[in-house]
């Protein structure tokens, strides 16, 4: 019987330290993505060379924008990015789908807030925040393949 309460006990603790360890990880997890998101500001201010007054102007607009077009994507998750390798035709055409979905709701939203960035910045200046989006977003992909190769 305590050979049993021992084990009992044993799994109880390991599975105490899974969910710490797991905890850890999303707080580390949450940690990183916000100095991400303030790089990403801090990379689009000095792109659009833009003062302190217009930034804050810029950064609610900005905010609402960015919290909708994750909103746009949140719960397709990894199957949007899966390959078609190991699905059945139904799965491949709902997958096709809901890309396709994601690409209107993501070409709508962009309309909606143009004219909202529009009455902050110039269409050039738009479109300079949309090429430093891009360019954002390649930096962070190439240091993720970075950091990715540095841990093989």
């Amino acid at each position: 019987m305590r050979k049993y309460l021992f084990i009992i006990l044993l799994f109880l603790v390991a599975g105490q330290e899974t969910v710490v360890a797991q905890s850890r990880r999303g707080q580390m997890r949450q940690e990183m993505m916000a100095k991400i998101k303030e790089a990403k500001w801090a990379f689009i201010i000095y792109r659009l060379h833009l003062d302190e007054p217009r930034a804050n102007k810029l950064l609610p607009v900005y905010e609402a924008y960015e919290a909708e077009k994750k909103a746009i994507f949140r719960g397709a998750g990894r199957r949007l990015l899966q390959g078609s390798g190991e699905m059945t035709d139904e799965q491949a055409e709902e997958l096709m789908n809901t890309r396709l979905e994601n690409a209107k709701k993501l070409l709508a939203l962009k309309e909606k807030y143009k004219t909202e960035f529009l009455k902050v910045l110039t269409p050039s200046e738009l479109l300079e925040l949309q090429n430093a989006e891009q360019d954002f977003a390649l930096k962070i992909q190439a240091e993720r393949q970075k950091r990715r190769k540095g841990n093989r």
